[in-house]
This record gives structure tokens, C-alpha cells and sequence, in this order.
């Protein structure tokens, strides 16, 4: 097996990579779309029809990996699958783009899921959601970034699309460095005491779909509610969400050591109160206020995520199952929101109840559930 080093080196670089390619391709096609006169819920269909196919065939995949399946060929096979497709993006219009994005979601559900299972199996008992963490902070820097390159390259799909396809297949070949590591990896890892009877909270799966939904509108829906509705424009837009990005990985990686060394519950509950303060923050009509609102936004749902994954894996020696049901139920919320946020920003548009825009009453209605779910899910483990 590689040292622990290359190891960590291997987790950490996949994602950033992975979320270069991720956020550029997508923010590339939408906009490009958008400037076709395609409706904004037309584009988030795109997005949807991703996390439709990825929810589903990740417990599939997952309950494989746990019976056997090499994890390490479904990363790289996952990887040169998505980098063949956003080739194709260049060549064919937009129906025919659906077709692909559910292709996106069955190779996204090979890939990360699995490499979320290794970030697992590689942490101490005592840092794994601060690994987590870390992982997640690496792909949430990688969108972040493509946010840059994104105008860097003036929005242009082929130069997009082959930084792209480069960053995919650098993260496939990153990706042999596991090799021999799940063996080793899994010994070690069945001796270790799980924190409850192997079943994982049905609140998780819940309020992990919530925070789905959260997540999905802060894509294409704030994007466009900032670069139309609040009237910043696309290159100013995408310069902020880099550093809104930038400015969340903070927060992620301090709410990991708050869940390691106090609870879980309560850095979970935390999130939750920090995303009903955003989704109110960013609904008034007030430009300063919209964007302090998106920051917290960010804070919120990039630090929930790493936890929701670390709180499934604890529990359950069944990781790659577990880990596939989090993300179902994750990619399950992403499908809904977007075209709901979507149908709500084009139908109200500029529409304002007194210093409320209700193109984000979705938001205001993410805020409450989430809190709401989150206290159950508090109570429930107290019980």
C-alpha cells in the first residue's frame, strides 16, 4: 500500500480537480444556454437530470462496493466517462444534453461516493470528519475556482470543455495511487467499534435531502437571482461566488473540529440555524444584504455536507451502502429545487412584497424546514 502521504495527497487533489471541471462545464453551458433564450427552469433541468441518475445508482453502486467491487475501478472508469461526455457538449444541442447529464450522474455516483468511502477509511477514529472536512473543502474550492477560469476563458465551451477533459483525466491517473489501499483499508477498519446498532437515522436521510435542496439553489437559481434580479451581471456574479466559495472553506473545516471534539448533533443543528439566517438574508431586496446572506449560505451548506457523510459512515459497517443512500437522498433534494426555484424566478421574476423578492420565497421555505428538521433530528439522538 502507498504511504499515508501519497494517500492524503490522492484525497485532497481528486476533488479540487474534480470541482474545477465540475463548476466550469456547468457554469459554461448555462450561461451559453441562457444567451440561446432558454428559460432558467430549461437550464436547471440540466442540473436536475443529473442528480436524478446520481441519487439513484448511488446505493446501487455503493451496496457493489461493499460486497467486492473495486472502488478504485469505478473512480477511474467514473472519470474517463465524464471526461468522454463533456467532449460531447460541444457537438450536440441542447435536448440531446439531458441524455448526457444523466450519463454525468451514473459516472458521478462511481466516483465520488467511493472516494468518499476511502476519505473514511483513511481518517483516525478521532479526525474523521475533519478529513471529511477537508475533502469536501478541496471541492468546494475546485467550484470556487472554476468560478475564475470560467472568465478567465471568457465563457468560451471549447477552450472550457478541454480544461475540463485535462482536469478529469489528471484526477483518474491521481487516482491510482490507491491502489492496493482498500484491502489494507477495510481490515482495519472492520475492527473498529461503530457509535450505534449499524442503522443510521431515518432524521439524517431527511434533513440530508433538505440541505439537498438548499444546496441546489445556491447553482443556477443564485446565479441568476444575483447576475438578474439583484442586477450584478455574470462576470461580476461568478467573481463573487469564487470568493463566497473561497470564504466558506473556513467555515467547513471549523465546524468538522467542532463535530470531532463536542457532537455531532450540534455542529448539524448549527448549520441549520446558520441556513434559515441565509435563505432570510438573501429573500430582501438589498444588495449588501443578499450578499452577506450568500456568504452564510455557503458556510451553511458546504459544512453540513462533509458531516452528514462522516455521521452515515460512523455508524454502519456498511459504508459504501450508507454513503449511497446520504448522497441519493442529497441528489434527491438537488433535483427538486432547482426546478422549483427555477419555475418561481420565472414566473414572479422582479416581483416584490414589500422588501421581499419573491423570486426567493424557495429559499425562505429551505430555511424553516431545515431548522425544523434539524432539532428533531437533535431530539431523536437525546432520546
Amino acid at each position: 500500500m502507498r504511504s499515508k502521504h501519497a494517500i492524503y495527497t490522492a484525497i485532497l487533489s481528486i476533488p479540487l480537480m474534480g470541482g474545477i471541471a465540475a463548476r466550469l462545464l456547468r457554469v459554461t453551458i448555462a450561461f451559453i444556454l441562457r444567451d440561446y433564450g432558454l428559460s432558467v427552469f430549461e437550464i436547471t433541468l440540466l442540473s436536475s437530470t443529473f442528480m436524478l441518475a446520481r441519487g439513484l445508482l448511488s446505493p446501487i453502486i455503493g451496496k457493489f462496493a461493499d460486497r467486492g467491487y473495486r472502488r478504485l475501478f469505478l473512480i477511474v472508469s467514473g472519470l474517463f466517462g465524464l471526461a468522454l461526455d463533456s467532449y460531447l457538449y460541444t457537438i450536440i444541442p441542447y435536448p440531446y444534453m439531458l441524455i448526457l447529464r444523466a450519463l454525468d450522474g451514473m459516472y458521478g455516483a462511481m466516483v465520488w461516493p467511493s472516494m468518499q468511502a476511502f476519505v473514511h477509511l483513511a481518517a483516525k477514529k478521532d479526525m474523521k470528519a475533519r478529513l471529511m472536512s477537508l475533502y469536501f473543502i478541496m471541492g468546494s474550492l475546485g467550484m470556487s475556482l472554476g468560478y475564475i477560469v470560467y472568465n478567465f476563458l471568457l465563457g468560451n465551451l471549447y477552450s472550457a470543455v478541454m480544461t475540463v477533459i485535462a482536469m478529469q483525466l489528471s484526477a483518474a491517473f491521481m487516482a491510482l495511487i490507491f491502489k492496493g489501499f482498500e484491502k489494507e483499508a477495510r481490515e482495519v477498519d472492520r475492527n473498529v467499534e461503530k457509535e450505534s446498532d449499524g442503522k443510521v437515522p431515518l432524521a439524517v436521510y431527511t434533513i440530508t435531502l433538505l440541505f439537498g435542496m438548499f444546496m441546489g439553489l445556491g447553482n443556477e437559481v443564485l446565479m441568476f437571482y444575483l447576475a438578474e434580479v439583484m442586477e450584478m451581471g455574470k462576470y461580476a456574479t461568478t467573481s463573487f461566488l469564487f470568493f463566497a466559495g473561497l470564504y466558506s472553506l473556513f467555515g467547513s473545516y471549523t465546524t468538522g473540529f467542532y463535530a470531532d471534539k463536542i457532537s455531532m448533533d450540534k455542529a448539524i443543528v448549527l448549520t441549520a440555524i446558520f441556513g434559515m439566517i441565509s435563505c432570510l438574508l438573501i429573500s430582501v431586496d438589498h444588495l449588501f444584504t443578499v450578499i452577506l446572506g450568500t456568504l452564510l449560505f455557503y458556510i451553511s451548506g458546504r459544512a453540513f455536507t462533509p458531516l452528514s457523510r462522516s455521521y452515515a459512515a460512523s455508524r454502519t459497517k456498511n459504508i459504501g451502502a450508507a454513503l449511497g443512500y446520504i448522497n441519493m437522498s442529497s441528489n434527491f433534494g438537488a433535483v427538486v429545487s432547482p426546478l422549483i426555484g427555477g419555475v418561481i424566478m420565472d414566473y414572479f421574476g422582479f416581483g416584490k412584497i414589500g422588501i421581499f423578492n419573491l423570486a426567493a420565497l424557495t429559499f425562505v421555505g429551505m430555511g424553516i424546514a431545515l431548522l425544523i428538521n434539524a432539532l428533531i433530528l437533535k431530539r431523536k439522538s437525546e432520546i
